[in-house]
């Protein structure tokens, strides 16, 4: 086989590229590590939070955690038995929080938004979770690629957007509030196992760090949680050491919150392969991928050509 020297050249330079900058970004890392142990501002609190996906997994931890605390719970969810399931299990939590309950499916855009354009308008709101995702688990269609894809880019991207977007003005009109988005340690690259839902989750990350820094400037805090695997129906069957419990999540979210904190991430070794992920070139972990392919049998391999 040929060999394109002009492209070997290129590669060659990226790599050092790569291994000359990777100590540079540790560096300003622990910066950063070491100003926020300097920070004494004072904790936020939010008292009157919006979470969707409340009936399950993750975003029902949430509800759960923030009913000791908050005035009032405004919770998103397709299910409205599950939805009265969790508001019962809120208000043995707290008798004094107030929870709105409102049952509609994400993927219904025009509903959706409109609800939430309500709350973002009508009511009071500090904290904004957006906690909704699907995955090929928990998908309606997920041996039919382009429905899943759509799936994904209704729930996982649109279905993040259209949770967050409508409160940016009034949030940045009064300086002040806090957006949270649960999108996942495999948003921070590819494993190339379920390349549609880890894209979804890359494309709504790339998005939420573009508008970080305006908002930021704006008073507005944006926080994007990666969380690994979670004692949840999306992971029912994946066996894992670092599988952790929705609960003990939901506590280092809160006082990340607490802390304004940009990036929460747990377990940390599962974050940081996922992170080399990301700075491997893509052609390397193309190339290693393909070297370690599962067999043709295995059913993950359902989106192969």
């Amino acid at each position: 086989m040929h060999l394109n020297w002009k492209i070997a050249v290129a590669d060659a330079i990226q790599m050092a590229l790569y291994a000359v900058l990777a100590p540079v970004f540790l560096v300003i890392y622990i910066i950063q590590l070491f100003l926020r142990y300097l920070d004494d501002s004072k904790e936020v609190n939010a008292k009157h939070v919006l979470i969707t996906g409340a009936t399950s997994g993750l975003g029902e931890a949430m509800a759960l955690k923030y009913a000791k605390t908050a005035a009032t719970l405004h919770l998103f969810g397709r299910s409205e038995a599950k939805l009265k399931e969790t508001e019962a299990a809120c208000k043995n939590v707290n008798r004094k929080c107030n929870v709105k309950t409102y049952a509609v499916d994400i993927t219904d855009s025009k509903k959706f938004v409109s609800m939430i354009e309500k709350c973002a308008t009508e009511e009071k709101i500090d904290l904004v979770i957006a906690a909704a995702g699907i995955i090929r688990s928990t998908s309606n269609t997920p041996e039919d690629p382009m429905a899943y894809m759509d799936e994904c880019i209704d729930v996982n991207v649109k279905g993040v957007m259209n949770t967050i977007l409508p409160f940016v003005p009034k949030m940045k009109e009064e300086g002040k509030g806090q957006l949270c988005v649960i999108v996942g340690a495999l948003g921070n690259g590819t494993f190339g196992s379920d390349p549609i839902y880890e894209g979804s989750k890359n494309c709504v990350r790339v998005m939420l760090e573009g508008m970080m820094g305006p908002l930021r400037r704006s008073g507005v805090s944006l926080t994007i949680v990666s969380p690994g695997y979670l004692h949840t129906k999306m992971t029912k069957g994946k066996k894992t050491f670092m599988m952790l419990e929705p609960s003990y999540m939901a506590d280092r979210i809160f006082e990340g919150l607490q802390r304004k904190d940009s990036f929460i991430c747990d377990p940390y070794p599962l974050y940081l392969l996922t992170a080399l992920v990301r700075i491997i070139p893509a052609q390397v972990f193309v190339s290693v991928r393909e070297w370690l392919a599962p067999s043709k049998s295995d059913k993950s391999a359902w989106f192969s050509c």
